[in-house]
């Protein structure tokens, strides 16, 4: 390649340092960055959840002028302004995948059931996975997170649920009437444990439930796993 072709070449973008350059560089509305720290998107730069929020924390609404108009001038990050470190205690497994789920919907790490499971098996409550081995009719209590909630108009006040463990899902059917008594749960609830009785219809496998119990309400911890340990101090 010659020089000149070498000097025309597109130059990759320095990478980012800091929270605050990511939001000084980028150009974006503190509450997007804020929105990227709940996620976790800046992990790599601050070492864990609390650290990229305690980060965001300190950022006022708007970059200083001043430090704007230098970064314009020069065409980069300046590390003017940028707040001395502060060491934040991170946060328990158990809840950084609380926090994953609240943010995103999603979490790469585990499986939240999974840090709960001990206190299941002390409870008697079974894997979905395992229903597809357990005879039809056997009354069960199976646990998850709540996935999707539905009540189709032809099911005359059916709801029909699907919750997922870190085994696999499992599919609920509440009549009206139990709906109505567990209303609150079904609706507002990220985790719940159903009992009721086992329904198979060859590869078709249901619960009917006739309870309904929060998760958070049940006994154990799960290293944070059922609230994500409570706001931060």
């Amino acid at each position: 390649m010659s020089t000149a072709q070498r000097s025309s070449a597109p130059v990759a973008p320095a990478p980012y340092d800091s929270v605050e350059e990511v939001w000084r560089r980028a150009g974006a509305p503190r509450a997007a960055i804020e929105k990227l720290a709940e996620a976790d998107a800046f992990r790599c730069i601050a070492e864990n959840r609390r650290q990229g929020l305690w980060k965001v924390n300190v950022l006022g609404e708007a970059p200083l002028l001043l430090f704007a108009a230098a970064d314009a001038r020069k065409g980069s990050f300046s590390s003017g302004g940028i707040e001395p470190a502060v060491s934040v205690r991170a946060m328990a497994q158990g809840c950084d995948i609380v926090e994953d789920y609240r943010s995103s919907g999603i979490s790469l790490r585990a499986h939240p059931l999974q840090f709960l499971r001990a206190d299941l098996d002390d409870m008697r409550i079974v894997k979905c996975a395992d229903l597809a081995s357990i005879r039809d009719g056997r009354n069960i209590e199976v646990a998850g997170v709540i996935l999707v909630r539905q009540r189709p108009v032809s099911a005359k006040g059916m709801l029909c649920a699907t919750i997922e463990d870190e085994t696999g899902v499992a599919q609920a059917i509440l009549w009206p009437d139990r709906f109505e008594i567990y209303r609150r749960q079904v609706m507002s609830a990220s985790m719940i444990a159903m009992r009721g009785r086992l329904q198979k219809e060859r590869e078709v496998i249901h619960v009917i439930c006739d309870r309904i119990t929060d998760v958070r309400s049940m006994p154990g911890h799960g290293d944070g796993a059922i609230s994500g340990g409570g706001p931060d101090p």
